[in-house]
């Protein structure tokens, strides 16, 4: 929450970190069964950040600026406030929140793949 600009300054052990933070918080959403809608916004706050969070040192002072973690966890306070969940009656509600995390994972798995294969490309290992 506010540490993760500074645990974000630690390569890749800040970045690991992060992401399990922002799993924790994803599941803790899927758990109060909030609308996909809304697990989609959280995940879209996660993958600017990791857009974010590629540029080096200007990334974490942005990332602290940004703070996706917080955001997420106020969307899930007004979501949990104004009773808006779906049904547990829903079929396929785990389903579609699985998938929902699952693709925002990949996209920042695949952000996190480009960034790797920028860094061994500046140095000459690509």
């Amino acid at each position: 929450m506010g540490l993760d600009p500074v645990i974000g300054l630690v390569p890749v052990v800040g970045d690991a970190l992060g992401g399990i933070v922002a799993a924790l918080v994803l599941g803790e959403v899927v758990r109060h069964r909030v609308p996909i809608h809304v697990l989609f916004r959280m995940g879209w706050n996660y993958v600017v950040d990791a857009v974010i969070g590629l540029v080096p040192l200007a990334g974490d002072v942005a990332d602290a600026a940004h703070k996706a973690t917080s955001k997420n966890l106020r969307l899930l306070d007004r979501t949990i406030a104004s009773g808006t969940q779906v049904d547990t009656t829903v079929r396929g509600y785990v389903g579609r929140a699985l998938g929902a995390v699952g693709l925002v994972l990949l996209v920042i798995l695949g952000l996190a793949g480009i960034a790797v294969w920028g860094v061994l490309h500046v140095f000459g290992v690509v």
